[in-house]
């Protein structure tokens, strides 16, 4: 006998009332909900897709995983997976960088603020007649006093101080204590406390 023979054989002749079983029947769930049906007009894309992201480069997603992927030897889920969180922190804005984040407090190098200081002083201090050099000197000494947080002040800084060549004078001698308007050229340049100081 042939297996279409047997088969022949065992074959069951179909039902007189197809619609009614005889036993019944499991109903499971086996499609797609309701909601991400695409005949149901619902959304079917994942709210993690990361194709629907702001900003997402879809190219260079999948360019960052094949390489993950071949050069690390990953499957391309693990790979994929990894190239998503490297985008993600991508997308985040840059922080602003801190250009004075190698100077002080941080080292002895000046930061921006104390440059503008130093530039400052030394045109300031030019004008009253110093050089080029000793103005630079006496900048950079004040901006160590700056730092350690020293009240006391020079003349130089000061806008009651008139100079004439290397003779100095103060329109507010009597406020500063002095018994003449004259101040001696060491005077000028030595750190003091004074009532009649005004910065310049």
């Amino acid at each position: 006998m042939t297996w279409l023979a047997r088969l022949k054989k065992t074959a069951m002749p179909p039902e007189p009332d197809p619609t009614k079983p005889t036993k019944p029947l499991f109903v499971g769930f086996v499609g797609t909900p309701a909601g991400l049906s695409q005949k149901s007009g619902g959304d079917a894309t994942a709210a993690n897709d990361p194709s629907q992201a702001q900003d997402f480069d879809r190219e260079a997603f999948e360019e960052r995983a094949a390489i993950i992927e071949f050069d690390g030897g990953l499957s391309r889920i693990e790979a994929e997976r990894l190239a998503l969180s490297t985008s993600k922190t991508n997308l985040k804005k840059p922080e602003a960088i801190d250009p004075d984040r190698h100077s002080w407090p941080h080292t002895t190098a000046m930061n921006t603020a104390e440059i503008d200081t130093l530039n400052a002083r030394v045109q300031l201090f030019t004008r009253h007649g110093l050089d080029q050099t000793e103005a630079e000197g006496v900048a950079d000494g004040l901006a160590i006093r700056d730092r350690d947080s020293d009240d006391r002040r020079l003349c130089l800084e000061c806008l009651h101080l008139r100079n004439g060549g290397r003779s100095w004078a103060c329109n507010r001698w009597q406020a500063a204590g002095l018994a003449g308007a004259g101040i001696a050229a060491d005077m000028v340049m030595l750190l003091q406390r004074c009532d009649g100081f005004k910065p310049t």
